[in-house]
């Protein structure tokens, strides 16, 4: 395989973190037009939700800055 065509396969290849709806199809990268809320009960995650359905994704744990 010819490098030209062997870059243009890989670029058309799906990013790793898309998040898809089971619910209605929706599919978007994780840090996409998800809706992202807290957790009630645990202050340390946030639910990713549909933004088209609403149905609950994925629960995550909160992205913290990295310490330098």
């Amino acid at each position: 395989m010819s490098r030209p065509a062997l870059r243009d396969r890989l670029h058309r290849a799906p990013r790793k973190s898309v998040l898809y709806c089971q619910a209605c199809g929706h599919d978007s990268p994780a840090d996409g037009d998800w809706r992202v809320s807290p957790v009630d009960a645990d202050p340390e995650r946030v639910v990713y939700a549909c933004p088209d359905c609403g149905h609950s994704i994925t629960t995550r744990p909160v992205a913290r800055p990295a310490h330098v």
